[in-house]
């Protein structure tokens, strides 16, 4: 493992603004200061993101995991954890429903709210995660390329997954709804960590391992942007 480290008394060798951004792990020996880069630990400890296309949907219960999404626009991904069985599914959607275009749901069935999110549900009850312990948040419904609102197709999105989750007796517990950029979305699942990220910059983590979500940038229920 490569370190950076600085003599005693010296100015840190870790620039802040990668200190912040979580590029680095920082610890301390005495007086000096060592970081060496996080995905270089994360190589060491075994640890691997499992990446989640648009139209896809992935669940793990491998502590290793870490599901990542990009280029959630106008679609949205809704993450479910259960912290005691700790399982962890992340669906990417695209479209409200699968009738706009019934031959493509049959083959991709999670490119659609309707499809998709029953999908997710059941995938995780099949890896041992339990309705009454599951935790839910979502992130997305953009509006992008669309100054004027003139396909609303975040904000259908939106009221698709809630009319969803309402039939099936789901409470989304967080939402990061809304706005006009793009964001990128990494679940741990060893601990029910998700950060959020938008082309804009702006960063948010919350851990969402019980029914009250923990968020350390002030985010709050059903924030909208």
């Amino acid at each position: 493992m490569q370190a950076i480290a600085t003599s005693p008394g010296a100015q840190s060798a870790v620039p802040l603004d990668l200190k912040r951004a979580g590029r680095y792990l920082i610890f301390h020996l005495g007086v000096e200061e060592f970081g060496t880069e996080v995905p270089k630990v994360r190589e060491i400890r075994g640890l691997q993101d499992i990446a989640v296309g648009i139209g896809e949907c992935k669940v793990s219960n491998n502590p290793a995991d870490t599901l990542v999404t990009h280029a959630l626009g106008s679609c949205i991904a809704l993450v479910l954890y259960d912290p005691v069985a700790r399982v962890a599914g992340l669906l990417h959607y695209m479209l409200p429903e699968s009738s706009l275009d019934p031959d493509k749901a049959v083959n991709r069935p999670f490119m659609f709210a309707d499809t998709g999110i029953p999908r997710l549900l059941l995938s995780a009850w099949q890896l041992g995660a339990a309705k009454s312990r599951s935790v839910f948040m979502a992130a997305g419904g953009a509006q992008m390329l669309d100054p004027n609102g003139t396909f609303n197709i975040g904000h259908c999105n939106h009221m698709a997954m809630r009319k969803i989750c309402w039939k099936a007796g789901i409470t989304v517990h967080k939402e990061e709804i809304g706005g006009t950029s793009s964001r990128t979305l990494r679940f741990d699942v060893a601990c029910g960590r998700v950060q959020l990220r938008t082309s804009a910059g702006a960063e948010e983590n919350m851990a969402i391992n019980s029914g009250k979500i923990g968020a350390s940038d002030g985010l709050q229920d059903t924030h909208h942007r």
